[in-house]
């Protein structure tokens, strides 16, 4: 087998239209041309899928699997990430290799604790990881 690229990612959410004000508002994606519930992923030639699912489960802090599992963006300046979080009332936090979490409070925070990027979670509760290389941990 020979892969050749990641074609999409996938997230579910309960509210589309509400979604919609992260993927757009905060990652800055777009629509894509014919399929309402696709978006581009700035920066790639990725796309995310966007599966509506009412009466999905979120996940919660206890379901460690569904917790953790997560999305990784490489992103030019984690300052830039942290200011529109901070913005649009984002809940930001850095994460060690324990998974032990560190609450960001506001855009003058120190941003070195554990592997050094931010989380973000959707408000469906998926987990964003931003990663600036050079600062972010090394082998990221």
């Amino acid at each position: 087998m020979n892969i050749v690229k990641i074609n999409h990612l996938t997230v579910v959410v309960k509210n589309f239209e509400k979604a919609c004000q992260f993927y757009e508002g905060f990652l800055g994606c777009t629509h894509h041309k014919e399929i309402d519930s696709w978006f581009y992923i700035p920066g790639t030639e990725h796309l995310l899928h966007v599966i509506d699912i009412e009466d999905a489960e979120v996940p919660s802090d206890e379901d460690m699997f569904h917790y953790y599992t997560h999305f990784a963006l490489e992103v030019q300046n984690l300052r830039k990430v942290l200011e529109k979080a901070i913005l649009l009332n984002l809940t930001v936090f850095q994460m060690d290799s324990e998974g032990e979490e560190h609450q960001i409070q506001s855009i003058q925070d120190d941003l070195s604790f554990g592997i050094k990027t931010l989380f973000i979670r959707d408000y469906d509760n998926n987990l964003w990881e931003f990663i600036q290389k050079g600062f972010s941990w090394d082998k990221l």
